[in-house]
């Protein structure tokens, strides 16, 4: 599947994502939010600072890419430190998951059928509840309402 398929249902999925949810990223665990969703990037903001981050499309393409090259699960210890939200993005794709107990990133087949059953994404309102786990996967599965 091109990237630019795969761009757009992660752009898709998250403008169902609600205004005030935060994310976590799947190494550090720090909360961020996506500030905008732009067509060649996204801006996002930790929690602890006033700035904004943008994540360049390119980025998700290349982190797309080593999953894609990969016969196995891409492993979360790989990535850059300033990457770790793409992962957390990139999981907002029905495709992709990232397995806590494993530290990594893999492809689902078949993909995950319900929109926002995404690793790393609390409501507002969940910000400070433990992780969920999901016993078939091992994945951390948080939930918006």
């Amino acid at each position: 599947m091109p990237f630019s398929v795969t761009w757009h249902t992660i752009l898709d999925e998250l403008d169902e994502v609600p205004p005030d949810a935060t994310f976590r990223t799947p190494l550090s665990d720090k909360p961020f939010r996506l500030e905008d969703v732009q067509e060649h990037r996204l801006l996002i903001s930790y929690r602890e600072q006033d700035t904004t981050i943008p994540l360049k499309r390119e980025q998700f393409e290349t982190l797309y890419e080593r999953i894609s090259d990969s016969p196995q699960s891409f492993n979360l210890d790989r990535l850059p430190a300033d990457a770790e939200p793409c992962a957390t993005i990139v999981s907002v794709h029905p495709r992709f998951e990232i397995d806590q107990r494993e530290s990594v990133l893999k492809t689902l087949i078949p993909p995950r059928p319900l929109r926002l059953s995404t690793p790393h994404l609390l409501s507002k309102a969940k910000t400070t509840t433990p992780s969920v786990r999901n016993p078939t996967s091992h994945s951390t599965r948080i939930h918006c309402s």
